[in-house]
């Protein structure tokens, strides 16, 4: 279109050009002379010197080609309109009539757009002032108009439809309604609106788009043969517009305007097929807006039409395929005929087959075929046509123009086909890039999109999915969020509105069935019911509605045992199981739905025939699966616990073995969910265990197994904590049931693998890779690097990072990938000869290895039995102890009175001024620590007893006393059995028999000693913290260590305001030990939320776990709480002191619930003088030195004050 010169300088210029400049110069400079001065003797001289001027200076340009003659001019001649007096505005008008075609030569040089723009304005302003435009400019510009129209199909820069716009409204502008050109400019400028709408989507070309081609109609004849065509651009901009504002009136006008085109149309008109297929667009438009279906019809008879007529050879036969391939997409969504879907799939498969590679609607037509696969994959479940799909939008979106106003339309289109992928692979990566493709959707596109509410509602469904998948409660909260903003977003009476209120419902559904609110279960119900109100009755989702309505009554049965609820629930499920179609993948499940409604109808009625007819109804859903299909296993589940139900109502012991095989099937199914195949394992277990010998520990074995999946690394911690809790006591019930069968190393290997799992999984991610090093640098450098970042992203806590929806979300599909990538690199090193074992849990000849410091008790607390395994040093095999006196039930009598004694002295958190005064109420004090006492003194006599027996403990040792580690699960993980005793009887506590450490799993064991290398010690003291209670104690607590420091040991003390979290952290990072004297929580609802107060804020647990400090010694928490746990998920031994554990603490002091704040400095100061004696750090000794420093506590408060020293425990080998 244009070329750029070399830059140029005057003396560049032959002799007669610079002779011309020269003059030029000279003229203008005399010119602008005589306007400043105001001295104007002709206005006829100042116009002749302009026309020498630019006469000059164009006739130079026209000779050389140099466009520096042109810059003088418009400078030159710019600068005197710029001064011409109002006096003179004819002349005026006349010199800007010479300056706006200069302006136009210049940009038909350089296409400079704002050229064009300076020529508009200044034929503009000549017009106004009486200068009509020459005819030869507005040739010049309706030429650029068509020019850069045509170039822009090629080049796809919007600057071109910048141009083309600009020159015809300059032209429409420029000229009278009753000139010749006025209809084809303003026809032109219509078009012109109409594209750049469809390349940016600013709503105000499209409006302007309108406006053109109406003012066209006006002026312009029925008669004439431009009529039609204008009516044509008319309709196809209302229809554009109708996209994005859902304005039914604009339905009504681009019909009207399409039947009077084709009414005015001969047959035999080249352009006939094209106004048809038009017309046809209307129609469909009226049936997406109204929902009748004899609209969509007309729209597909119009289509068919214009492709069998004859066409002019440029006519757009692509557009006409592409359209009826959407028509009869959209009668296959409204009547369920997978013969349209085919027919859609034969037309968008023409129209792919026949583009040219570069064009712009390409990505476009490849996506609408892929569109058209996945809805075949949905309704057949046929895996090839998903794959297609995936393939087809794959390829779309990477020739695609990401400026292109579609391309949200594209994105929300691969997110669905990616969600459908999903529904067939389980791959939790398709469902993160189906999310991930619809948040740039709705992130990128207009508030005020038309298909802004298909959007929304499509990524609800896919938060739905992965929450079903995941079970991240924020997933199913964002889902509910975007269903319902979809359902606001649409109009009344608009024919998607039900299905989004039935979306709306099923996510309501899904976070009841997560949660129990009820007030979940009755909006599912109510949205559900007005979508099933709503809905045609002959279109193809009411039978998916009344199905899913169905399952919410079944619900809402279990709450209200209204039988008038199960009536509407079979009812519903009976109505939508005739209403699908045999060969639709939904006839499945819905035979499963409706299985299940017999079942409950069943458990309430106690009916047999209910139950026969489920068992019929499910068996039929479990022969039309798939066998890879990833409903089966959901299937065969509800299966095998109707033919459970069965043996138990009728004792036919052949539905016992039935269900049994059924069970077994499902937990090894390689398709299945992991939580679908885990309670299939547990029923597997637990039926066996009822109703044969022993349980088949082979059901135990796959369930624990499957805890890495349901805890996934690739989740938060805060989420991994959620996960844990859905576990319940797998390991225990599972230890319980090998221990029945003398399986011990079994047991001791699931307790190891089932339980502090989230603390495991951090603690392996930190892993010392030395051997690895050795042989596999490469390997051993990409793991770490992957374990850092997956350790570091599992801290994150999303709603606080960021508030953009794309940016939360990259976040967690960043954890998930790096939890998949961990996950492949691990099995590629277990490969490698000699690493087959890699990470891999421990045996129990392993496990046996680790301990060296006096024997290991674990003790296994399950509702159907109670025994210890303990290990001694040396020795190989595990002593089992059967605690036949002890009990779940009993544990947790001890717990509760426990809680009662701190209950009663107000014992929350560390104070001086915390409890009530005992002065007048000494005899309810007494009845409290009696309770307590009678619970230590259970303890004793059946749990510690037996064991000390066991281990040859008769009597109270004379000399240094054995040490005890115990390794305890679920309740008594939360008691301190190491005050366990008799105390109406001499030498009948447990502290007279041995010293007490405890650690939450073996493998946190360190069988290393301390390094003599340990110097500094670090001290931290927060007496008065914002908003908590004074500590004066903590003072006399830095005292008491800081006379026991000797040299070479260091103390570092902070204090006061200066301590702050990230202060705390990087003076830890610097000292061997750390001592921290202040207030502490237990946050129990975010446990990672719990934390140190300083006055600088919180120090977290996940701040804490978030460092990874190298060979620590001993951290001395004297706060409160420190080492209490969470109730609901016990076996976690989430706390602030496992915190420190994760760390890198080798021994941890700390406290099972809140201390007195006189009672600190007599701990610390007893520990310290044995830890620091003679100079040396002595880590070593940490147990011992709180077992002493506890006595001597002990003694001075009474050994029944078990509030005050009982909550000092030793956390360490």
């Amino acid at each position: 279109m244009s070329h750029t010169p070399a830059s140029t300088s005057d003396n560049d210029f032959a002799s007669g050009g610079a002779e011309a400049i020269a003059t030029a110069r000279e003229l203008i400079s005399e010119t602008i002379q005589i306007l400043e001065s105001g001295n104007i003797q002709s206005d006829v001289e100042i116009l002749l010197k302009v026309l020498f001027i630019t006469n000059t200076l164009i006739d130079e340009f026209q000779n050389t080609g140099h466009t520096k003659y042109l810059d003088i001019a418009i400078e030159g001649v710019s600068h005197i309109v710029h001064l011409m007096p109002e006096t003179l505005s004819d002349m005026t008008g006349v010199i800007l009539a010479l300056l706006g075609p200069t302006f136009l030569t210049r940009f038909e040089q350089l296409a400079k757009i704002e050229d064009l723009k300076q020529t508009v304005d200044c034929l503009i302003r000549a017009r106004s002032l009486g200068e009509e435009m020459s005819e030869d400019v507005e040739l010049r510009l309706n030429a650029i108009g068509f020019a850069y129209t045509n170039q822009f199909g090629i080049s796809n820069d919007p600057t071109d439809l910048d141009i083309a716009v600009i020159a015809f409204s300059g032209l429409v502008t420029l000229t009278s309604d009753d000139q010749d050109g006025m209809r084809e400019y303003l026809n032109n400028l219509g078009q012109s609106y109409q594209t750049r709408f469809q390349q940016r989507g600013d709503m105000d070309d499209i409006n302007h788009s309108i406006a053109a081609y109406t003012k066209a109609k006006s002026i312009t004849p029925e008669a004439h043969n431009s009529f039609p065509v204008i009516l044509n651009g008319l309709s196809t901009s209302y229809l554009i517009r109708l996209e994005r504002t859902g304005n039914p009136s604009d339905v009504s006008s681009a019909i009207s305007h399409c039947e009077h085109a084709v009414k005015l149309t001969p047959q035999d008109h080249p352009d006939l097929s094209n106004r048809l297929c038009i017309l046809g667009d209307a129609w469909a438009s009226k049936f997406q807006h109204f929902g009748d279906v004899e609209a969509l019809n007309q729209a597909i008879n119009y289509q068919e039409e214009s492709l069998r007529i004859p066409r002019s050879q440029d006519a757009p036969s692509l557009v006409i395929l592409n359209n009826l391939g959407n028509k009869y997409k959209l009668r296959f969504r409204r009547l369920g005929n997978t013969d349209d879907l085919d027919r859609a799939i034969k037309y968008y498969n023409q129209t792919v087959l026949e583009s040219m590679e570069n064009d712009a609607l390409l990505p476009f037509r490849l996506a609408n075929l892929a569109s058209a696969y996945c809805a075949r994959s949905s309704y057949t479940h046929t895996g090839a046509d998903i794959q297609t799909s995936v393939h087809l939008i794959k390829q779309a979106l990477s020739i695609a123009n990401k400026n292109h106003k579609d391309w949200p339309s594209l994105l929300s289109n691969a997110g669905t086909t990616y969600k459908d992928l999903f529904e067939e692979t389980g791959n939790i990566h398709d469902i993160d890039t189906s999310i991930e493709h619809l948040s740039e959707a709705i992130s990128g596109a207009p508030q005020d999109h038309y298909e802004l509410p298909m959007w929304l509602s499509n990524i609800g469904g896919s938060y739905q999915h992965r929450f079903e998948y995941l079970k991240h409660t924020q997933d199913i909260d964002k889902a509910v969020e975007f269903h319902s903003r979809a359902v606001s977003l649409t109009p009344k009476g608009y024919p998607e509105l039900p299905l989004r209120l039935h979306n709306l419902g099923a996510s309501y559904q899904v976070r009841f069935n997560h949660t129990g609110q009820t007030n979940d279960l009755n909006d599912a119900i109510c949205f559900k019911l007005q979508a099933s109100e709503l809905v045609q009755p002959d279109h193809s989702d009411r039978s998916a509605f009344l199905a899913n309505l169905g399952t919410s009554y079944i619900s809402r049965f279990g709450i209200s045992n209204d039988l008038n609820d199960l009536e509407l629930a079979t009812k519903y499920g009976s109505e939508a199981l005739e209403l699908i179609p045999d060969n639709h993948v939904l006839k499945m499940v819905q035979y499963n739905n409706l299985g299940n409604a017999y079942t409950t109808r069943f458990e309430e009625l106690e009916d047999i025939a209910s139950l026969e007819k489920s068992i019929e109804l499910k068996k039929a859903a479990v022969f039309r699966a798939p066998p890879d299909h990833v409903y089966l296993p959901v299937f065969l589940l509800n299966l095998g616990t109707s033919q459970q139900r069965f043996f138990e109502k009728t004792g036919n012991r052949s539905f016992l073995d039935s269900s049994l095989e059924i069970f077994s099937r499902t937990a090894q199914h390689p398709t299945g969910h992991p939580f679908i195949r885990f309670g299939a394992a547990l029923k597997w277990a637990r039926l066996s265990l009822m109703h044969k010998a022993s349980a088949d520990l082979e059901a135990y074995d796959i369930a624990i197994s499957l805890v890495p999946e349901l805890v996934w690394l690739g989740a938060s911690i805060s989420q991994r904590f959620e996960n844990v809790r859905d576990l319940e006591d797998i390991a225990a019930e599972a230890a319980a049931a090998a221990i029945k069968v003398q399986k011990y190393e079994m047991a001791l290997e699931w307790l190891e693998a089932g339980r502090s799992i989230v603390r495991n999984q951090m603690l392996q991610l930190r892993t010392p890779l030395d051997t690895l090093s050795a042989t596999h640098p490469d390997l051993a450098d990409e793991l770490h690097t992957i374990s850092k970042k997956l350790y570091s992203a599992g801290l994150l806590n999303l709603s606080e990072s960021s508030s953009k929806l794309v940016d939360i979300e990259r976040s967690a599909q960043q954890q998930h990938q790096l939890a998949k990538g961990y996950k492949d690199i691990i099995t590629l090193i277990r490969q490698k000869p000699g690493f087959e074992s890699f990470l891999i849990a421990k045996k129990a000849s392993e496990l046996i290895q680790r301990v060296v410091h006096g024997p290991l008790v674990v003790v296994n607390v399950h509702k159907s039995r109670c025994d210890a395994l303990i290990i001694i040093p040396g020795c190989h095999t595990i002593k089992h102890v059967a605690l036949v006196d002890f009990s779940l039930e009993k544990a947790t009598e001890i717990r509760l009175r426990l809680e009662g004694l701190l209950s009663y002295f107000g014992i929350r958190q560390r104070s001086a001024s915390r409890r009530p005064d005992l002065s007048f109420q000494e005899e309810q004090a007494q009845d409290n620590r009696h309770d307590a006492q009678s619970a230590m003194s259970t303890l004793w006599h059946t749990m510690t007893k037996c064991v000390l027996a066991s281990l040859g403990y008769g009597l109270p040792p004379e000399g240094a006393l054995p040490h005890i580690t115990w390794c305890t699960t679920g309740v008594l993980s939360q008691l301190p059995i190491h005050a366990s005793g008799d105390y109406n009887n001499p030498d009948t506590r447990l502290y007279n028999y041995a010293i007490s450490s405890y650690v939450a799993t073996i493998g946190s064991i360190n069988p290393k000693t301390s390094s003599n290398n340990e110097t500094k010690l670090l001290a931290i003291c927060q007496a008065d913290t914002p908003g908590q209670s004074n500590l004066p104690g903590t003072i006399e607590e830095l005292s008491s260590i800081r006379e026991c420091i000797q040299k070479p040991l260091e103390l570092t003390e902070i204090q006061g305001p200066d301590v702050t979290a990230q202060v705390v952290l990087d003076a830890m990072d610097k000292h061997d030990w750390v001592h921290l004297a202040c207030h502490a929580e237990q946050n129990v609802h975010e446990p990672a939320e719990s934390g140190f107060f300083f006055h600088g804020g919180l120090l977290t647990l996940s701040a804490i776990i978030g460092k990874s400090f190298k060979s620590k010694g001993l951290a001395f928490l004297s706060a409160c709480q420190t080492a209490k746990g969470d109730k609901s998920m016990p076996d976690e031994m989430i706390h602030l002191a496992s915190g420190l554990q994760m760390a890198g603490y080798a021994n941890v002091i700390a406290t099972l619930w809140s201390v007195m704040d006189d009672d600190a400095p007599v701990i610390a100061m007893h520990v310290y003088k044995l830890l620091l004696r003679d100079g040396r750090m002595k880590g070593e000794l940490t147990a011992e030195a709180l077992h002493l420093a506890v006595g001597e506590l002990r003694e001075l408060v009474g050994e029944t004050a078990f509030e005050r020293w009982a909550p000092f425990v030793h956390i360490g080998s």
